[in-house]
């Protein structure tokens, strides 16, 4: 018999709730403010793998999970292929959100005459950490779309030199600008191998807007 999932106390999203790929029921919370770190504020955790993957890509550190198996004696390679397959729903759902918000985002710093485009990335990082009680381990997966441009040049402060001292003034300079949209999940699985609960954490944005 499959062993019982948690009850929690918010109310679950009424069109989430499905079956996992390793036949473990599971919860989902639709979380519309981003939490930063997705990390549990519990103290009580121990970070044991972390991994990331450019252009949109997602793995899972199984290497370094494994290394851990004793002190989480489940299926560990069926858990981590539900896992993977919900977090690869879950970002590439949110994929024309994220690059319609960076694009949003660019075109309005790129408005501020003389801001230039320098680079583009795309970077999925999966953070793993097991409960100290050994009861629970939790997936942290995140993805950011991310544009770096130059700014307008703006003048450097007047020079500030001690007495006797060398003194050169800084030149005017251009500040770079970090434009970031985000989307993550979290996953947090039992010592009975039950997915518990998926948490996901709705597009957000730095940047001008």
């Amino acid at each position: 018999m499959a062993p019982a999932v948690a009850t929690t106390a918010y109310a679950m999203h009424p069109i989430a709730t499905t079956v996992a790929p390793y036949h473990e029921a599971f919860q989902t919370e639709l979380v519309t403010t981003w939490a930063d770190p997705l990390t549990p504020p519990d103290s009580a955790w121990v970070g044991i793998g972390q991994d990331s993957a450019n252009n949109g890509g997602l793995r899972l550190p199984r290497s370094a999970i494994f290394e851990r198996k004793a002190s989480f004696p489940v299926d560990l390679d069926a858990a981590l292929d539900g896992i993977h397959a919900l977090a690869q729903k879950v970002l590439g759902a949110r994929d024309a959100e994220m690059r319609a918000e960076l694009a949003r985002r660019r075109k309005t710093a790129l408005a501020t005459p003389g801001s230039d485009p320098i680079s583009t990335s795309d970077l999925t990082t999966v953070t793993v950490l097991l409960a100290k009680t050994g009861k629970q381990m939790v997936f942290v997966v995140r993805r950011t779309l991310e544009v770096q441009l130059l700014g307008p040049m703006q003048k450097a402060p007047p020079a500030n030199c001690l007495p006797g001292q060398p003194c050169a003034q800084m030149a005017d300079f251009r500040a770079p600008i970090f434009i970031h949209v985000r989307v993550g999940a979290r996953y947090t699985l039992n010592a009975d191998g039950a997915l518990v609960e998926e948490t996901v954490f709705a597009p957000t944005g730095d940047g001008p807007s």
